[in-house]
């Protein structure tokens, strides 16, 4: 899939969910406690919605910290 196509998905808190590994709950605890990006709210009743970009990102951060190393930057994200 093209970067433009994986950049503009947007994921769910269920998708989220799966691909963290973790119950849904868990993911509104890390956001709650700033360990997680905030969604973007789409209205008042709760749709809400996570870049696919900004969780590739976070996981590779999380990678990055628990190897105890760098993570990548910008550039090296768009390379990859």
């Amino acid at each position: 899939m093209s970067e433009s196509v994986t950049s503009r998905r947007l994921l769910s808190k269920k998708t989220v969910a799966a691909r963290l590994s973790v119950h849904p709950g868990t993911v509104d605890r890390l956001v709650r406690e700033n360990r997680f990006p905030k969604p973007i709210k789409f209205s008042a009743r709760g749709a809400c919605r996570w870049p696919e970009h900004v969780v590739v990102a976070w996981e590779e951060d999380r990678l990055a910290a628990a190897n105890n190393r760098p993570a990548p930057t910008d550039e090296g994200r768009a390379a990859a």
